[in-house]
């Protein structure tokens, strides 16, 4: 249970739309990449992929807001005891009714569970390589409509702006960075 606490849940995003592995750790230099795989965490949880799927989204994802006061732990237990959210929602109202528990849960206005189960189950991608090329289209940046999003908008400091355009400028043309893959070789069995 400890291995996917210590997880954030952008992180686990992968795995809840099916990525059999997760591979963490590329930008610490202190800690080793740390591989996870979806098939040995739901068999050490002792959970279904839709289980897993309703865990993610009670502790936290990007396609609704969590219920307050239940951290990934309670999150845990919870689906553990219940097994889906439709069950875990019926024994929070039952909690927050009952007048001797000090604890409230709150339940968002808008929790959209339901529409972000059906994301991770089927996701609306496009699967085929060739129409994803076809759809991303590596033009100059056009700097003034840019400009206007990220200052105006957003309200980035222009100077932040100017350099990230430079650098943007400068790499047109050049050779795509390597693919991570290429950095390793296999170890054999």
């Amino acid at each position: 249970m400890d291995l996917a606490f210590g997880v954030a849940s952008e992180d686990m995003d992968s795995l809840t739309f099916g990525a059999k592995y997760l591979l963490r750790g590329f930008n610490s230099k202190k800690e080793p990449i740390t591989q996870i795989d979806l098939n040995a965490m739901l068999e050490g949880f002792e959970m279904t992929m839709d289980e897993f799927i309703d865990l993610c989204i009670m502790c936290g994802c990007d396609y609704t807001h969590s219920i307050g006061n239940i951290g990934p732990i309670k999150a845990f237990k919870l689906i553990k005891d219940e097994k889906n959210i439709e069950k875990i929602l019926e024994v929070i109202k039952r909690s927050n009714e009952d007048p001797d528990k000090k604890q409230k849960f709150i339940i968002p206005e808008n929790f959209l569970y339901e529409e972000s189960r059906e994301l991770f189950k089927k996701p609306d991608v496009i699967r085929e390589k060739e129409a994803i090329e076809a759809l991303l289209k590596w033009n100059k940046p056009q700097e003034d409509e840019l400009k206007d999003f990220l200052i105006n908008k957003k309200g980035f400091a222009e100077v932040k702006v100017d350099s990230g355009i430079k650098k943007l400028l400068a790499c047109q043309g050049k050779k795509n960075q390597a693919r991570l893959d290429t950095f390793f070789k296999s170890a054999g069995t």
